[in-house]
This record gives C-alpha cells, sequence and structure tokens, in this order.
C-alpha cells in the first residue's frame, strides 16, 4: 500500500444536553466566542425552550407556553451575549387570541424556567421579550392563525457585527421566512449593551405595544386579539425589509422566489455604520439557490416600504445553483471578508456542493467558483458551515451535514488551500474523492433527529501568544459553577466544553426511548 491511512477517533458525549421530559427538536448550537463553551437552543418538554445565558451556561429553561415552543433560533456576539428567538402555539380562535414570534438576549434575563402558570411567562409576552408578529392574521374581516408561520425550514437566522470602534455596540440581522404571506423577511438594530436593564418596558407584562426598540427590533403587538381594526393590530412593514415574495420575487428579479430555506452572514466595518449583509436562499417555486447582499443595512433600516413592497436595497439575486438545488445552505463570510456558500442539490441521488465568492460583490462564474464537496451515496441535507484560519493564514471551511444513504452526520473540510484558481472539487465526475477535500461520517449508534448537524469551532477573536486573528483553537474542557470540577447536563440548565483539541464540534438531537438529548462528537 502506498496510501496513508488515517483513523478517526471521536469522542462522544450522548448527553450534552437534557429534555426535561419527552423529546427535544429544533436543536441550534454555537461556540461562544467569548470562552469556548457550547451553547444550545432547543424545544423540549411540551411546552419549555431553553438557550444558553451569555457566557455562564450551555443551556438554561428560558421561556414556557400554555402548548409548545417552537420557532427556536439564537447566535452569539463576539462578547457572548444571546439573542434569540421563540413563538408560543396557543391560540384561542374565538377571542382571535394568539401567540408572538419574539426576539430575546441573555442581557435581558430568563422569562421563566417552569410550565405556564399565566400569560406573563408564555408566548403572549413582553416580558423580558420583544414580540416581533402575530403568529395570527387579521386582514379585510378575514382571521386566520398558524403556529409554524415563522417555524418552517431554517427559522430565524442571525448574524452579528461588534465594531472595532466601539466595542459596546452589537449590530444584530436576522432573515426568517413568513409561511402565511410567503415572504423572506429581513430585520436590522443596533444594540448598545452597556445600557442599562430597561426595566420600564422589559419587567412588566401588557398586551399593549411596549416602548422599548432598537432598529427594527421592535415590540409589535397591540391587543390581547388578533384584528385589524383602529388602534388594535394592523399589520405594517415599517420595521422589515421584504426581501423576497411568492408573488413578485425579488428587486430585479420576478423569478427569484422566497423558500424555508435560508442564511445570512455579515462583512463587518470597523465604525458598525457600513456593514455588508450576505444571503443565500433556497426558491421554493423553482427550485434554485439564490444569492444577494445589502450595503449599510442600518442606514437602509430607514427605508422599509410601509406597504411591504420587495426592498430595493437588496441587490438583483443571482443563482448560484439551479434546478432541485439550496434546499438545504448555508453561508459565511471569513475574517478577510471572503464568501463561502455550502448547499444540497437533489441531482444525482443528493450531493453536497460549496461556492466561494473573492468578495461579496464579485461576480459569480459557475466554472471558477463552484464545486461538488462530497457525492458518496445520499448525502449533502441538514447543512451548517464555520470558517476558521489555519497556523498559515489559510480560510478553511468546516461543513456540517448529514448522510442519507447511511443514516449517519458527516464533516467536512478543505484540504487543497490553493484556490488561485478558484476552489477544487472534493469530488470527479467519476464521484471519486480528489483529496482536496476531506469528508468523515460519524458513525454513531443514537437515533439522530433529521436536523441541522450543527457545527462549531472557537477562535481567535486577535493575535495572540504567536496566533492570527481568526486561528482555530481548542476547544476546552470546562469546569460548572457546582465546584464539582466536571461539566454537567441537568434538565433546568447545564454546560458543556470540547475535548481541549483544535477540531471542530458537531451537536445534533437525539431520541433514547422517548427522552431526547443533545449528542455532541469531537475527533480526539
Amino acid at each position: 500500500m502506498t496510501d496513508d491511512v488515517e483513523i478517526a477517533i471521536w469522542e462522544i458525549n450522548s448527553k450534552a444536553a437534557i429534555a426535561e421530559s419527552g423529546e427535544l427538536s429544533e436543536v441550534v448550537m454555537h461556540v461562544n466566542p467569548a470562552n469556548g463553551m457550547l451553547g444550545f437552543a432547543f424545544a423540549h418538554s411540551q411546552d419549555l425552550a431553553s438557550y444558553p445565558n451569555g457566557t455562564n451556561s450551555s443551556y438554561q429553561t428560558w421561556i414556557t407556553d400554555w402548548t409548545g415552543v417552537n420557532q427556536i433560533g439564537f447566535t452569539y456576539d463576539s462578547k457572548g451575549t444571546m439573542f434569540g428567538t421563540n413563538g408560543g402555539t396557543d391560540t384561542y380562535t374565538p377571542n382571535k387570541k394568539v401567540g408572538r414570534f419574539g426576539l430575546i438576549s441573555s442581557k435581558w434575563g430568563i422569562i421563566s424556567a417552569q410550565s405556564a402558570s399565566v400569560d406573563r411567562f408564555s408566548g403572549y409576552t413582553n416580558y423580558r421579550r420583544l414580540r416581533l408578529e402575530y403568529l395570527g392574521l387579521a386582514r379585510n374581516g378575514t382571521y386566520a392563525s398558524n403556529v409554524y408561520r415563522f417555524a418552517k425550514g431554517d427559522c430565524s437566522q442571525f448574524a452579528t457585527v461588534v465594531p472595532s470602534d466601539n466595542t459596546n455596540l452589537t449590530n444584530l440581522y436576522m432573515m426568517y421566512y413568513d409561511n402565511t404571506l410567503g415572504e423572506l423577511k429581513f430585520k436590522a438594530g443596533q444594540y448598545d449593551t452597556s445600557w442599562s436593564y430597561d426595566k420600564v418596558n422589559l419587567e412588566k407584562f401588557s398586551f399593549k405595544k411596549a416602548s422599548f426598540s432598537f432598529g427594527d427590533f421592535a415590540d409589535d403587538a397591540y391587543n390581547e386579539s388578533c384584528v385589524s381594526t383602529l388602534n388594535a393590530y394592523n399589520p405594517n412593514y415599517a420595521t422589515t425589509s421584504i426581501v423576497s415574495t411568492v408573488d413578485s420575487g425579488a428587486n430585479g428579479n420576478s423569478n427569484a422566489k422566497p423558500g424555508t430555506y435560508y442564511s445570512i452572514a455579515a462583512v463587518p466595518s470597523s465604525d458598525g455604520n457600513s456593514d455588508v449583509v450576505v444571503a443565500v436562499w433556497y426558491d421554493a417555486i423553482n427550485k434554485n439557490l439564490w444569492y444577494s447582499y445589502i450595503t449599510n443595512p442600518l442606514t437602509n433600516a430607514g427605508k422599509r416600504n410601509s406597504n411591504g413592497a420587495v426592498s430595493t436595497e437588496w441587490a438583483t439575486p443571482v443563482a448560484i445553483l439551479k434546478g432541485t438545488a439550496g434546499e438545504s445552505c448555508a453561508i459565511a463570510v471569513d475574517d478577510d471578508n471572503h464568501i463561502h456558500i455550502a448547499a444540497y442539490s437533489r441531482k444525482n441521488a443528493g450531493s453536497l456542493y460549496y461556492a466561494y465568492l473573492d468578495s461579496y460583490n464579485t461576480t459569480f462564474d459557475e466554472t471558477k467558483n463552484l464545486v461538488k464537496v462530497d457525492s458518496y451515496g445520499s448525502t449533502g441535507q441538514y447543512i451548517t458551515m464555520e470558517i476558521a484560519k489555519d497556523s498559515n493564514g489559510n480560510n478553511i471551511p468546516y461543513i456540517g451535514y448529514w448522510m442519507n444513504s447511511m443514516i449517519y452526520p458527516k464533516y467536512a473540510y478543505l484540504v487543497d488551500t490553493d484556490i488561485s484558481n478558484g476552489p477544487k472539487p472534493g469530488v470527479d465526475e467519476n464521484n471519486r474523492y480528489t483529496g482536496a477535500w476531506e469528508s468523515i461520517m460519524l458513525p454513531t449508534s443514537s437515533e439522530v433527529l433529521r436536523d441541522d448537524i450543527n457545527i462549531g469551532l472557537y477562535k481567535y477573536q486577535s493575535a495572540q501568544n504567536g496566533h492570527i486573528k481568526g486561528e482555530i483553537r481548542e476547544i476546552p474542557r470546562l469546569y460548572s459553577s457546582t465546584g464539582t470540577g466536571t461539566e454537567y447536563a441537568g434538565v433546568k440548565n447545564g454546560i458543556a466544553g470540547g475535548n481541549g483539541t483544535v477540531n471542530p464540534v458537531l451537536a445534533y438531537g437525539i431520541s433514547e426511548t422517548g427522552s431526547g438529548y443533545i449528542e455532541t462528537a469531537q475527533l480526539k
């Protein structure tokens, strides 16, 4: 034999997080950039949802509802502040009473760690939460509620920027899909994390609209019911940018329809006022993957169309993949502001693709910028992606995904870093691996939920001790606040870390005899 053989040894924790009762769903994982702690968000126990409490815990029971909680998403800023979303699924149709889709933050505090007892702690609340939209809609005398209005596909996708000129600020960007109106929506706002806690507006509960807001993130709830009457809830778009609609497509391209799979990332600016947000989304009608971007999103937040017309601030979309492609996708920006895109294509039983753009406004050339990474069996669904530098300064994309034919999670990363003429494919025309990418299967014995295969990295945020900014670093083993000297997983909260290596960590939901857990896996 002349080929090198490497043995992959995985360290697996099948109980990194535990549902209080029953199974869990909508699992999201990120590595906290401030301390390397793993952070989890998930719905569980029929009426609860958990999120990481900033830098203090990996997860904490955060909100409840009279029925289930869904529409789970979260992100960290570079300081470890958590921002997340959720929706309550309780409705009472006779009174047109319906839950809200809302924004939470570790800066505002936990809403409730117990099952619902009053509306103050439910999906109706503005207690430590901004209600962004109703889950019902009343228009022209017709009322309809949809508890999955914002819960299909990728739910909430975030990007954050902490300007180097003022690290007290966090620019928060969010994309989500309105399954009732068929609209792909975007919000932008700048939050000052040094502000004192707004107890006047965030510590009280009312069905009336609260005054606390930042940018597009405002409490948009006027009363208990969802009724389109004077002084009641009358949906408008003053705090929402419409990227694409089923009816009219996107700016400059009526064929660029929306769908329930999408991803965003931010190209940062030092002053925080001239960021660029890049986005990819799956067109559920024409079956294409579209790419677009918006410059100066904070400034353009004042240019929303109150009638809901498609935003003209977004660049005309460009197709990255065409024909039954993009149903799972991810986009990321590296520390040199290059754009990385990963996507699934259903063609030829299912494959994982990767696209690279030198900058956000680079002209896309399919022959140069797009390659197939993995096509072994049916593979490439439930994608997440992170980018980090190696010690030589090369930007390495790491992609987590699902291999349907083998029913296992996988991850792939770039090996051949010479992309002067574009990235190289991971497989050839005969679907044989080329060596330009490494693709590794995780042979877990657990029953893995069909949802995102979350991948997480820990990176140096600045040059230190011979390491460069953006370089991948060890995900540490962590010590718990209980004084036991070990990490722990409880039904209310927990702390989870890595295994002390620089390898990326994978996280996903599993089911075991009716109970739900989050399993993590990292190569030794």
